[in-house]
């Protein structure tokens, strides 16, 4: 999600800093272990306790996109969501307009949704009304409110942005020989983008593009094989599997299911990213009432050894 923003600095007598661009990134901040917040933001709210004069310039010159709103942002080395404001930025006046535009929305909404909050919270009586109580202490005491509200709900100093990191950037631990079956909830961690929901015995792809992340220790031999068990919707189809945004194999299907084998090499993060050329919908197909959008069906994929080689006891 975009979010348009003014390029804020707090003016002193003697120096200029930038706050909230990836480029600042000086002595002030504070260690992520030691408080609830992002350290800009907790920064932010301890100049306006000095009571900084926050100075704004007149045009809009930075674009905020929030990593932390998609699963492995930090782990698959692309980012839609920055080529989009990209191709808005690019194409002139009218495409700039209309990026302020959605951003104007965005933030609209996200203050409903407070808005929203607050009326259900005020309702809650009594309990709220001293939690509330609470917040309003720990702010005149120099507490962020926000951070006050983890404290009260027993977060810990540094667990927010450990679980943004977490979500962002750390894909879970497949074991060798393990096989990981897309029809279960216990597949829903390792999924990225581009996905339907499960359906019994596996899932579909939701588009051209769709993404299983997933970790592999580094406690064993090199060489390995990825197995992947699926079909395509429409036949013949050729289907593009790649690993860390290397395109391995480009496979024909005729007909029915098959698994494929991808050689990897290594340890550490792996992406896969499955390419359908053509997805298209049951009902273009043969007139089903099904208007979803299929490209790939995934069934279950595993890692077994490379050629001559036994799984570790």
């Amino acid at each position: 999600m975009a979010q348009c923003l003014p390029d804020r600095s707090i003016r002193r007598p003697s120096s200029s800093r930038p706050v909230g661009s990836s480029s600042a990134r000086p002595a002030w901040r504070r260690n992520e272990d030691k408080t609830r917040l992002s350290p800009s933001q907790e920064w932010l709210f301890r100049a306006y306790r000095q009571g900084r004069r926050f100075a704004y310039h007149r045009h809009v010159s930075v674009v905020c996109i929030h990593a932390g709103t998609r699963r492995f942002s930090y782990a698959v080395r692309k980012s839609p969501e920055h080529e989009r404001a990209r191709t808005w930025i690019i194409q002139g006046a009218e495409a700039r307009a209309a990026l302020l535009q959605c951003a104007a929305i965005e933030q609209a909404g996200s203050l409903l949704s407070h808005k929203k909050l607050l009326k259900r919270f005020l309702g809650e009586g009594w309990t709220a009304y001293l939690h509330s109580l609470a917040v309003g202490a720990l702010r005149r005491l120099g507490v962020h409110p926000v951070a006050a509200e983890r404290f009260l709900e027993g977060q810990r100093k540094g667990g927010w942005i450990a679980g943004i990191r977490r979500f962002t950037g750390e894909a879970p631990d497949l074991a060798r020989g393990e096989t990981l079956y897309l029809g279960s909830a216990l597949a829903d961690p390792f999924l990225g983008p581009g996905w339907h929901g499960a359906e019994g015995s596996g899932r579909w792809s939701a588009g051209r593009h769709a993404e299983v992340l997933f970790n592999l220790a580094a406690d064993g031999p090199e060489d390995w094989i990825l197995e992947v068990s699926g079909r395509p919707l429409r036949f013949p189809q050729s289907v593009v599997f790649s690993l860390n945004n290397q395109a391995i194999l480009s496979q024909g299907f005729d007909e029915s299911e098959m698994a494929v084998r991808l050689p990897m090499r290594g340890s550490g993060t792996f992406w896969l990213t499955i390419t359908v050329e053509a997805p298209t919908t049951p009902r273009a197909l043969t007139g089903s009432s099904d208007t979803r959008t299929l490209g790939f069906w995934i069934s279950w994929l595993r890692i077994i050894p490379g050629q001559g080689r036994a799984l570790p006891p």
